[in-house]
């Protein structure tokens, strides 16, 4: 097959005003993409921009909420800290009012002790014993029961 051979189109020749005036019709359509694209590069750097502040917004917020669960773990720290001392101090008031809780015997003088072996080896001579046994836990419950 042989090649066709396409013919161009003569454009048709303009006059000199049309030319100026497609000319300047060329170039506010070149001005106007250009100000769109400034338009379009402005709004994309604005996002950007909100984008990372954003970011750091959220970086921030998660840093605080570090910040307050870490606060809040030591105010425990700090609340068991001193429930342990506060149980502490009333062991110690516990064992105290139990040590002053206990009744106090009254104890008798050297003296009454004496008095006491003293009667028994008269009431044994008086009975002909020959000997007697004294023990002295028996001699205290006996006066100090």
């Amino acid at each position: 097959m042989a090649a066709k051979k396409t013919a161009k189109k003569a454009e048709p020749e303009q006059s000199a005003p049309a030319k100026k005036a497609t000319e300047k019709k060329t170039e506010e359509v070149k001005k106007a993409a250009e100000v769109k694209t400034a338009a379009a590069k402005t709004a994309v750097k604005e996002t950007v921009k909100k984008a990372a502040e954003k970011k750091e917004e959220k970086k921030a917020a998660a840093a605080e909420k570090k910040e307050t669960k870490k606060e809040a773990a030591a105010e425990k720290k700090e609340e068991k800290k001193a429930a342990a001392a506060e149980k502490k101090e009333e062991k110690k008031a516990v064992k105290k009012a139990a040590a002053v809780k206990k009744p106090e015997v009254e104890k008798k003088s050297f003296q009454e002790y004496k008095d006491v072996i003293n009667w028994k080896k008269w009431e044994a001579h008086n009975m002909n014993w020959l000997y007697i046994e004294i023990n002295a836990g028996e001699i205290m419950n006996e006066l100090e029961a």
